[in-house]
């Protein structure tokens, strides 16, 4: 009886990341800012709100992540959507409207 073919090696394991994250860093570190791209007659209050973008500085391509301080009367946006993102929202402190097709307060 015929021995069967000798098998490949398995490859040597590798436990390092196929990546290289970028470093840590304190998200105060990042400039805030309140640019907006809103036309004039939208824009009074979006400059009510500064964000960090901390996803560029931490290297993402795809995936927004920012770190916005509304002050009291701002808003983080104008009511908008996405077909290719979703975004998620942690609010720390304060109080939150969001308005959906039903309308607002939700």
């Amino acid at each position: 009886m015929a021995k069967p073919p000798a098998l490949d090696p398995a490859p040597a394991f590798d436990p390092a990341p196929a990546f290289d994250p970028a470093p840590a860093f304190d998200p105060a570190d990042v400039a805030e800012s309140n640019f907006t791209s809103y036309p004039e007659a939208n824009r009074a209050a979006n400059l009510e709100r500064w964000n960090r973008r901390l996803g560029e500085q931490a290297g993402l391509r795809n995936f927004g992540v920012n770190l916005t301080r509304i002050e009291a009367g701002g808003q983080s946006s104008h009511r908008h959507g996405h077909s290719k993102q979703d975004e998620f929202v942690y609010v720390v402190s304060g109080e939150v409207v969001l308005e959906t097709n039903a309308g607002a307060p939700y």
